[in-house]
């Protein structure tokens, strides 16, 4: 499965179209869902009356974006990906023109990074920390992140003019959307199993990809803000201790997981079949760590290369580190889980 279908499969499988609504003739929600075809997969959807009605332009524009990275097809090809989002962010930019959020003058990046900013803070007013509203803040606010990490990346390629660098970016960027969705399945499953039959599995797990993936956007902009001299926060560590650090984040709760321990308590199973489905979800989950960490050896590998070639000046390793950063977020996200 594609991680970026995760989240939607957490929603509709596990709660199914449960979000509320409200009995108004005509709400603000309304209007907006007639202007959708599909509207159960549609931000529109999940989207509360209330948040609609402060800002149904805003809801609009960011409709085709959420439904765009959860599409089977998301991500296709890197090309494709990267025309597509600088597309959206036109209209983001037109948005901001439009509404005269700020200076004029500023870049296109700027430009949509504030609109995004001003659709979390929309989105914060759906987070009513009723299981769904939880769950609907979390996977808006991913959807978000997800524009924020190839507009950050688009910038990087910006500043970067040899070909040889560049080649080095798109494979460090291919690798580690591969990684990360290893990453959000581990997450998603470890939660499962560590609250299994809970109702609680969605927010947890739709929070925890929400920092997997923010913890990605991070990576990127301190890239870009060390490439440009500017002042950035990263506190790495060695490359190889921080990919036994996530893996071993990862074994370690998964044994915790183990069903043996969950029998030598009140047992959270329902039948014979809900035992098999969660020694399955083991079996899966500890298949994936193993596959995890040859992609992280690969992964590292070109962040040397990366780091040789930007960093010539004398400041070597600093790249890994604002890679290795990212590892460590993604090991404490895991350790959480326990």
């Amino acid at each position: 499965m594609k991680k970026t279908a995760i989240l939607f499969v957490i929603i509709s499988v596990l709660y199914g179209c449960n979000k509320k609504t409200e009995n108004v003739a005509k709400s603000a929600k309304d209007c907006l869902l007639e202007s959708v075809t599909d509207s159960v997969e549609s931000l529109i959807f999940w989207t509360s009356d209330t948040v609609c009605s402060q800002n149904p332009e805003l809801v609009k524009l960011l409709d085709p974006l959420y439904k765009h990275v959860r599409s089977d097809s998301f991500p296709s090809s890197m090309k494709k990906e990267l025309e597509w989002m600088e597309q959206y962010r036109n209209q983001l930019c037109t948005y901001y023109d439009t509404n005269h959020l700020g200076s004029d003058t500023i870049a296109s990046y700027a430009k949509a990074d504030t609109v995004l900013n001003l659709a979390d803070r929309l989105f914060d007013a759906d987070d009513d920390w009723s299981t769904m509203g939880m769950i609907v803040r979390n996977s808006t606010k991913c959807t978000f992140d997800v524009c924020r990490i190839y507009g950050t990346f688009g910038q990087l390629l910006d500043c970067v003019k040899e070909p040889t660098i560049s080649e080095l970016l798109y494979k460090e960027f291919q690798l580690s959307d591969s990684i990360e969705g290893f990453v959000q399945l581990i997450s998603a499953n470890l939660t499962r199993m560590r609250y299994w039959g809970g109702s609680i599995v969605g927010v947890i797990s739709t929070n925890n990809h929400e920092s997997i993936t923010e913890a990605r956007w991070k990576m990127y902009k301190n890239q870009l803000d060390m490439i440009r001299d500017i002042k950035w926060e990263a506190k790495g560590v060695v490359p190889s201790c921080a990919v036994d650090l996530l893996i071993d984040c990862c074994n370690n709760v998964l044994l915790e997981n183990d069903i043996s321990h969950l029998k030598a308590v009140d047992s959270p199973f329902r039948n014979e079949a809900d035992e098999e489905l969660y020694i399955d979800s083991y079996k899966n989950t500890k298949s994936y760590i193993a596959d995890l960490r040859p992609l992280l050896t690969e992964w590292i590998g070109i962040w040397n290369k990366l780091d040789y070639e930007l960093m010539s000046d004398g400041s070597r390793h600093c790249s890994e580190l604002v890679a290795t950063s990212m590892l460590i977020e993604w090991a404490n996200t895991i350790s959480y889980i326990y």
